[in-house]
């Protein structure tokens, strides 16, 4: 047997034992399912931009069945070996160094989920494959000067362009690679009339290269380019940083990324998570959390280009490695620049889901640290007497620690994240054998992957037990509304929570019966003075279950009378009293149309972010909207032409949504729009946007071109001020200064006159606070509370006030644990004596 068949014997060995546990894993959180099926019908246009070929061939060999999936990503992944090993030894001429880079190659941890994920990820040492296939008949052509050769070249690197758009980046590198090969290790010593002529055939050589990527350009724009990864957050990230023009900040981004790419190429990123954790603890700084793996990384590639500096006298060896430094660089540049760190992912540690974004840089590394520990064995081989039986010690004991390790990974990945797909998949065969109607269920939303397992599961096994998709609902409120209308019914709707460590928990009885029996609760709200507010609050009692919408009933009456304000001030009383009475006014008229808001599924938006939150007069994470949508429009119908003096918004601070380039335009028709005013790269969470001069105009709407982060946006109140209210201007640059002082109104009073003046302009209602506990969590870190208006002067009025709770504002294990248990009603500092005369809260449904 000859050395190359040994050597590859050796390397498929090596690369079956540290990758043959992974036969036993499952799916990943429905990612192969979902993937494969948001691309149907499967035609060959919808798998080509959904990458999803090989999901496809999958499916149709092996079912449901993740072993098979699993062993095409291993398979691929030794074929991806073998021509890496006869790669290098093309380049080098040297067995060894193939061998020893072949087998630091075939099992890592640098890119453990690319094989460890292998049933969604197997496109990776595919791609890998044509490129190195590429490259490979592209050297034996400069060699050779077969056409044949060259032919087969191009034909890979193509092919490699609609496996992945990562394929592009052997474009450049296949130009590098000729630049090397021809002028860095010449075969003999060139005129300058020789420079000339080869420089001339290397254009040749390069130019159908660049055509067919102007080819796969054209082709790509015609049938729409690849699906869904605009999904992903740094995406959206990148998109801002581009579309804003901020490119030292994207620049500064691509630097760090790379370093963090760079680092697990030589330290496994378990043990540079352990070092990160110790300088934490010694250093607990922001700075040491970001910067440490990027350093490490980047000082890692720093010594890895001194080593190939200090080789520079050995031409072939040298220019080889200025190629596999310029590889390593190119693909860490790329996923840089595809998806660039922000601060939080720099922060986060390294995890095993993210590391196959390392797979294609490693095999540069790889062949590097071949050539390394080659020329290191040559150095010291003399010094030895058997220094063959000890570089094969060593190469063992490298390759066997390695596959140890790799073992241990799988095991904890398995764990982690594959084991409890198995464990719920054979609870719920057991919870639910059959089911005679399609059921509707509800997941408590507070349950990592359950929705996962739910649509896996349909698609693995639901036609043995469903005629159709089964409903998936996650908010009780909907469940409720369906019921009322009769598009459900209770007897067919199962209610399942999670937790990891116990696996799917049956709810189903628990919240039948808590539908069943809700009923009103009679509140006795007594009067105290806190603080010289009037303050109107419950005794401790068992209230409704969060996830069940309530309102407050309450009957109020109410008087005015005179009482100055600890900081009198008579103007800014009267400005903001003209504001408030404005604002009124315009969040009672005002129609908003929005664009898609964030939904379950088409036309049914979670309740929690309805375009309505927009007008409801209160702020913060229980009163906002998101967008689900590229094109985030807000439209405010006045109702007729009036005078518009500024626009208001507000977001959610440290929010990767908030506004940031965004722009006004006014309208008289609705149709024909006019730009007012444009805002670039916004830093804060909230705006008042005074503009240049006054507007008239019926329609205005904010266009948001970008977000912080680049996400989707997120606004928690829309608003604008006009003729009455623009006095305030003058007063307030922050919108949420401006909204809380007009929420203590009455401390600038100064004189009978400021009150007589805010009854008479129209100021005959005023605010108040409602609060709520629960038996879980604490009102104040919770926000739990809501702003709402009662008419002043008037008795026995009654009024319905939302209790915004629901499962959306609750957390894991409190399904049907958490319950309202108190009430409060602050008045606050009022020139008005106000009574509650009844108060329930009742059902909504």
């Amino acid at each position: 047997m000859n050395s190359d068949k040994k050597n590859i014997l050796l390397i498929l060995l090596v690369g079956i034992l540290a990758w043959i546990p992974v036969l036993n894993f499952w799916f990943f959180k429905a990612y192969e399912a979902t993937w494969l099926m948001s691309v149907t019908p499967h035609t060959f246009f919808n798998l080509l931009k959904g990458h999803a070929f090989l999901y496809f061939l999958d499916l149709k060999l092996f079912g449901w069945n993740p072993a098979g999936w699993y062993a095409t990503g291993i398979l691929l992944h030794l074929i991806a070996g073998s021509i890496f090993y006869f790669l290098i030894k093309s380049l080098t001429r040297n067995h060894k160094i193939a061998l020893i880079a072949g087998l630091i190659f075939i099992a890592n941890s640098a890119y453990i989920d690319a094989v460890a994920w292998g049933s969604f990820n197997s496109y990776y040492p595919l791609l890998l494959s044509f490129m190195l296939l590429s490259l490979y008949l592209f050297n034996q052509f400069l060699i050779k000067k077969r056409i044949l050769q060259y032919g087969g070249s191009i034909l890979f690197l193509f092919l490699g362009f609609f496996i992945r758009e990562t394929g592009l980046v052997l474009v450049p590198l296949l130009t590098f690679f000729d630049l090397a090969s021809t002028f860095i290790h010449p075969r003999e010593k060139q005129s300058r009339k020789e420079v000339v002529s080869e420089l001339k055939k290397l254009i040749l050589r390069q130019t159908p290269i660049y055509l067919i990527l102007i080819v796969f350009y054209f082709f790509r724009s015609w049938y729409g380019g690849i699906a869904g990864d605009h999904a992903d957050s740094l995406v959206k990230w990148r998109i801002r940083l581009v579309e804003d023009g901020l490119y030292p900040e994207l620049l500064w981004a691509m630097i760090l990324t790379s370093g963090k790419l760079l680092a697990p190429q030589l330290i496994p990123y378990p043990v540079l998570n352990f070092i990160r954790d110790i300088f934490l603890r010694i250093f607990p700084t922001q700075i040491v959390g970001i910067y440490f793996f990027p350093f490490v990384g980047l000082v890692f590639y720093g010594l890895l280009g001194l080593i190939t500096f200090w080789i520079k006298k050995n031409k072939l060896l040298f220019s080889l490695m200025l190629f596999f430094m310029v590889w390593i660089a190119a693909f860490s540049l790329f996923v840089s620049l595809a998806v660039p760190s922000d601060t939080g992912s720099l922060l986060d540690r390294y995890d095993w889901i993210l590391m196959r974004y390392r797979y294609f840089a490693f095999a540069g590394t790889s062949a590097i640290f071949g050539i390394i520990i080659y020329l290191f064995y040559e150095k010291i081989k003399k010094k030895f007497n058997s220094p063959g039986k000890i570089a094969k010690f060593a190469v063992i004991l490298i390759v066997s620690s390695n596959i140890i390790f790799i073992w241990k990974l799988e095991q904890d990945i398995y764990a982690k994240s594959f084991k409890p797909s198995k464990d719920f998949y054979s609870q719920f065969k057991k919870e639910f054998p059959r089911f005679e109607e399609n059921p509707t269920f509800y997941l408590y939303p507070h349950t990592p992957g359950l929705n996962d397992y739910m649509l896996e599961w349909y698609f693995i096994e639901g036609d043995n037990f469903y005629t159709k998709l089964y409903q998936i609902e996650s908010q009780m409120e909907a469940v409720l509304t369906k019921l009322k209308k009769g598009q459900l019914t209770l007897n067919n709707t199962f209610f399942l929570d999670y937790e990891p460590k116990k696996g799917l928990i049956n709810k189903t009885e628990e919240a039948r019966k808590a539908v069943l029996n809700r009923k009103e609760y009679n509140l006795d709200l007594k009067k105290t003075i806190k603080n010289e507010e009037a303050v109107f609050e419950s005794d401790t009692f068992q209230g409704p279950f969060v996830e069940l919408p309530v309102d407050l009933n309450l009957s109020i009456s109410s008087s005015a009378y005179f009482v100055p304000g600890g900081k009198p001030d008579s103007q800014r009383f009267r400005k903001l009293a003209d504001y408030i009475i404005e604002r009124k006014q315009y969040l009672d008229t005002v129609k908003i149309k929005t664009s898609i808001t964030m939904s379950q599924r088409e036309n049914e938006p979670f309740f929690h972010v309805l375009p309505r939150n927009l007008t409801d007069g209160n702020t913060g994470f229980r009163s906002f909207w998101i967008v689900d949508d590229g094109i985030t429009l807000i439209t405010a119908d006045l109702g007729q032409i009036q005078e518009i003096d500024a626009a208001l918004w507000g977001s959610q601070k440290g929010s990767p949504r908030i506004p940031a380039t965004y722009s006004y335009q006014v309208s008289n028709d609705g149709k024909n729009w006019k730009t007012v005013k444009e805002v670039k790269n916004y830093s804060k969470e909230n705006a008042i946007d005074k503009f240049d001069k006054p507007i008239n105009a019926r329609f205005i709407r904010m266009n948001i071109q970008t977000t912080s982060k680049g996400d989707y946006a997120l606004v928690d109140e829309f608003e604008v001020v006009g003729a009455k209210g623009k006095g305030v201007l003058n007063y307030y640059n922050d919108r949420n200064l401006l909204l809380s002082e007009s929420l203590n109104l009455f401390q600038f009073l100064s004189s009978q006159l400021d009150l007589d003046y805010a009854l008479t302009s129209g100021l005959n209602f005023y605010f108040a606070k409602l609060a709520w506990d629960t038996n879980l969590t604490d009102r104040v870190a919770h926000e739990q509370f809501w702003y709402f208006t009662y008419p002043i002067g008037q008795e026995n009025v009654e009024l319905v006030v939302p209790i915004r709770e629901g499962e959306i504002f609750a957390g894991p294990g409190q399904f049907l644990n958490k319950r309202i248990t108190g009430i409060e009603i602050n008045f606050g500092k009022v020139q008005f004596n106000v009574n509650i005369n009844s108060s329930k809260i009742v059902p909504r449904y």
